[in-house]
C-alpha cells in the first residue's frame, strides 16, 4: 500500500509444532528444534495499563465476517503477549517479529502464558489503527494471516511511538475447549488436565510428558472429552498434549510446562 501514515513490517508468522504429520506440516517433536521448549518461561513482568485492544480485534472480527469466516476470541494470554511487545517496539524503534532476545512470536506467547501450539502476528506503525489496518488488508501477505480459518482467538496492543502509534495484532489456534491445568493440592498430588477438542476427528488423546506418554485418566470419545493426571516430579518437564485421528495422524494441541503454567492456565 503506498500510504504515507502507515510503515508495517510483516513475516507472516505460522509457527506449528508437532510430532508426526500434523494439519499445518508440523516441525519434528524435539525438544530441540522446539523454539519454546528450551526451558521454563521467565517470570513476567507486570502487566502494563490497559490499551484500546478492542479496536484491532473489532477490525480483525469485521474483516473475517466479511469473508464468512468465524470471530476470534479474546484471549488473556495473547493480550498480554501483544501489549508487552507493543511497548517493547515502540521503546525501541524497531518493527520486527523477532525481539530484542531473538525470540519469534510463538516463544514470546508461550512465555506469557500460552500453550497453543500455533500462532500467527501483525505489526502495524502508523497515525492510528485505521491507517494500519487499511494497509494490512491491501496486503495480501497480512491478510492472509488475519484470514486463517483455524483462528480461534486473538489479543491485540498498541503503544505510542512519536506521533502515532505501534500495534501489535496476536491469533492463535486454541483446538481445545475449556482447557484447564490445575494444581491440586498437597504436596505430592500433581496437575490435573481436563477440556475437550473441538475437532470431531480426535479419535484419542495424548500427551507426552518429555518424551514418555501419559495415560489418559477420562476419556470420553462421544464427548470428546479428557482428564489427565500429571505427578509432581513431571511439573516441570515439557509437556504436549494433542490427540490421534482414525488414522493414526497426530495433532498438537497445546504445548506448557505445568509448574511455570498453573494455575494461570485456567478455562479458555
Amino acid at each position: 500500500m503506498k500510504s504515507l501514515y502507515a510503515r508495517l513490517s510483516l513475516l507472516a508468522l505460522l509457527s506449528a509444532l508437532g510430532v508426526g504429520p500434523a494439519p499445518l506440516a508440523a516441525q519434528p517433536a524435539s525438544p530441540q528444534s522446539d523454539p519454546a521448549s528450551s526451558g521454563p518461561p521467565a517470570a513476567q513482568p507486570a502487566t502494563p495499563p490497559n490499551v484500546p485492544a478492542a479496536e484491532a480485534l473489532g477490525w480483525a472480527n469485521r474483516f473475517r465476517a466479511a469473508r464468512g469466516l468465524e470471530a476470534v476470541a479474546v484471549d488473556p494470554a495473547l493480550e498480554r503477549c501483544a501489549r508487552l511487545y507493543a511497548l517493547e517496539l515502540a521503546a525501541s524503534g524497531r518493527l520486527s517479529h523477532r525481539d530484542a532476545r531473538g525470540r519469534a512470536a510463538l516463544q514470546r506467547y508461550r512465555e506469557a502464558g500460552g500453550s497453543a501450539a500455533r500462532v500467527g502476528e501483525l505489526l502495524g506503525s502508523g497515525p492510528e489503527l485505521a491507517a494500519v489496518a487499511a494497509a494490512w488488508e491491501s496486503s495480501s501477505a497480512h491478510a492472509a494471516v488475519a484470514l486463517r480459518p483455524a483462528w480461534t482467538h486473538a489479543g491485540a496492543g498498541s503503544a505510542p511511538r512519536g506521533s502515532g502509534e505501534v500495534w501489535v495484532l496476536l491469533f492463535a489456534e486454541q483446538p481445545v475447549e475449556d482447557f484447564r491445568l490445575e494444581r491440586l493440592p498437597g504436596p505430592a498430588r500433581g496437575y490435573l488436565l481436563t477440556g475437550r477438542f473441538r475437532a470431531a476427528e480426535a479419535a484419542e488423546p495424548l500427551l507426552l510428558s518429555g518424551l514418555r506418554a501419559v495415560p489418559a485418566r477420562e476419556w470420553r470419545p462421544g464427548e470428546r472429552l479428557f482428564a489427565f493426571l500429571i505427578p509432581p516430579e513431571a511439573a516441570r518437564l515439557y509437556h504436549r498434549l494433542g490427540y490421534l485421528t482414525a488414522t493414526g495422524r497426530w495433532v498438537l494441541t497445546d504445548a506448557f510446562y505445568p509448574a511455570t503454567s498453573s494455575p494461570e492456565m485456567a478455562p479458555r
